[in-house]
């Protein structure tokens, strides 16, 4: 019988703190300038490999996803088959490396970033994957070795990849490491040699679900006006004090999603006619001499998260969101319940709202909800109100962690 080695792996989600969209690159690709960021919103997957004689592949859904199974979720939103990014991470994998073998994997996959969400989820599973193959080999790939992989899979699969606090340009994928990590800790992590369980542990989501209780409203809560783009008065850092962890709710309404190819195009054509404003140029209309990606991220590392948030902000709203306005609601209802920043993620259709501490976003969802209940002006979408589901999380220092491996 032949050994199974199993090995577990952690995929956080990701948001985009700042995102601009600069124009076209010659590949016809968007040029974007971006700050991501990883949460402790977490698929795990676990990965059971072993030599045989015919090689197979079988991905399935853990039965207590909640990302995926969720009442009136459709788990078959979730491609199982050859194009699902594991599948395509394994081929590209063992196509990079000498002297492959036939292998029989059985993935199981833990779901609770949301499927269509924005949030990188499935690039996220491909850097898993190439991060269990790399262990189960030996790690015969360094770090450069696999971001090089992981940009062929996917403009966010290097960021999944690498994790923590990054600018991303060109198509996303080329990443400057912006905090925390250093090459040396990234390196030993993209190929560990040894089993080992991370202390990262203790951020697995399987219990992690969507926090949908109603609740009295809070004492905190503004009213302030429904487009206004941050919530500076509320924000009550100085200068001074250095907070490690950044603390958000992330909104998902949980039917509606979002193509990116057409956020793209609508951009474009709003960009054509000159009806869009940039994120550059209202941070200038703000007083702010500088890029918007430059202020946010020099005003995180000195601990003013009250400055960072005036560059926070994604030039995807001004197409979004007078398309499906229950996103733009949503923003509205989260500055009126008192976040200190609330903007939408990528091309959408999660929303993140900005908290000072992990008490404040639990509290955040509870006025959330609150208003939720007695505010009957949500516009709903497909003739019918879509739930939001909402994740209090935080924001963490790596990507894609092998946390467990056995050999059996």
């Amino acid at each position: 019988m032949n050994e199974c080695t199993t090995i577990t792996v952690n995929s956080p989600a990701k948001i985009n703190l700042t995102f601009e969209i600069l124009g076209l690159l010659p590949d016809g690709y968007h040029d974007v300038r971006t700050v991501m960021q990883s949460v402790s919103l977490l698929d795990e997957l676990t990965f059971d490999i072993a030599s045989a004689r015919e090689p197979s592949l079988n991905i399935k859904l853990h039965k207590n996803s909640g990302a995926a199974f969720k009442a009136g979720g459709e788990p078959d939103e979730f491609p199982t088959g050859d194009g699902n990014l594991i599948a395509k991470a394994l081929r590209l994998f063992l196509s990079s490396i000498d002297r492959p073998r036939a292998l029989k994997v059985d993935v199981t996959v833990t779901k609770n970033v949301p499927i269509g969400a924005g949030l990188a989820g499935g690039s996220g599973n491909a850097a898993a994957a190439l991060l269990a193959f790399n262990q189960y080999f030996g790690g015969p790939l360094d770090a450069p070795a696999l971001s090089a992989l992981a940009s062929k899979l996917g403009s966010d699969v290097p960021f999944c990849l690498k994790g923590g606090r990054q600018l991303g340009l060109g198509r996303g994928d080329m990443l400057e490491s912006i905090e925390n990590e250093s090459e040396q800790e990234y390196a030993h992590r993209s190929s560990l040699g040894a089993d080992r369980k991370s202390d990262q542990t203790s951020d697995r989501q399987s219990q992690h679900a969507p926090d949908n209780q109603s609740d009295h409203a809070t004492d905190h809560a503004t009213d302030q006006a429904a487009d206004q783009e941050t919530n500076l008065e509320s924000g009550q850092k100085g200068e001074a004090e250095i907070e490690q962890d950044l603390h958000f709710v992330l909104a998902k309404t949980r039917h509606l999603s979002v193509a990116t190819p057409w956020a793209y195009q609508s951009w474009d054509q709003k960009v054509e006619v000159g009806e869009v404003m940039s994120l550059c140029e209202k941070v200038q209309d703000r007083g702010i001499d500088a890029l918007p990606c430059d202020y946010a991220i020099a005003n995180l590392q000195s601990g003013n998260l009250k400055e960072a948030l005036r560059a926070f902000g994604n030039d995807f709203e001004q197409v979004v969101f007078p398309h499906y306005k229950q996103l733009k609601e949503i923003k509205t209802r989260f500055v009126a319940s008192g976040a200190l920043a609330c903007h939408m993620t990528g091309s959408g259709p999660t929303i993140y709202a900005v908290a000072e501490s992990a008490e404040h976003a639990n509290d955040l969802i509870k006025e959330f909800r609150a208003r939720e209940a007695t505010d009957h002006s949500m516009v709903v979408c497909a003739a019918k109100f879509d739930q939001v589901d909402l994740y209090p999380v935080h924001s963490l220092k790596s990507g894609a962690r092998v946390i467990h491996v056995q050999k059996s």
